[in-house]
């Protein structure tokens, strides 16, 4: 909610503390789509 980060570490740990609060189960369902997946695997494979 526009907060400003002076620092780029106090950028990391407002992301870091954002994320530890998100479940597993709620980045799954955001990034389980097969069209991410296929994309992910097959830049992998180059």
């Amino acid at each position: 909610a526009w907060q400003n980060c002076p620092t780029l570490e106090d950028l990391r740990q407002l992301l870091s503390s954002k994320l530890d609060a998100i479940s597993s189960e709620t980045i799954a369902s955001l990034t389980a789509y097969n069209f991410i997946l296929e994309a992910l695997f097959g830049a992998a494979s180059y």
